[in-house]
């Protein structure tokens, strides 16, 4: 599913059962904190990941709860894996 503005996304959040949203930052540059928060507003146990150009290490935006480099895919999905099951992506990894 995909929404091209904040609203769309609040829209998507109260109509369906989602865990996590991706949120492109070259789209909302500027806007990372609002829009995480309109979306934490409607479902607060959310799991939001930024993706950026370059990976940020620090300055994480509030409401942001991981942030991925662009076309990193396989990150990506790892970061999804551990934000909807924290401790068994990494059991998984070394077992």
């Amino acid at each position: 599913m995909s929404a091209v503005t904040r609203d769309k996304g609040v829209a998507i959040c109260v109509a369906q059962a989602i865990a996590v949203a991706v949120i492109d930052g070259a789209s909302i540059r500027g806007e990372e904190c609002s829009v995480a928060k309109a979306l934490k507003m409607v479902r607060p146990n959310l799991r939001i990941i930024l993706l950026e150009e370059r990976e940020r290490v620090s300055n994480i935006p509030e409401g942001i709860d991981a942030v991925v480099r662009l076309g990193a895919t396989e990150q990506l999905l790892r970061t999804i894996e551990e934000l909807l099951n924290p401790g068994q992506a990494q059991s998984r990894a070394a077992g």
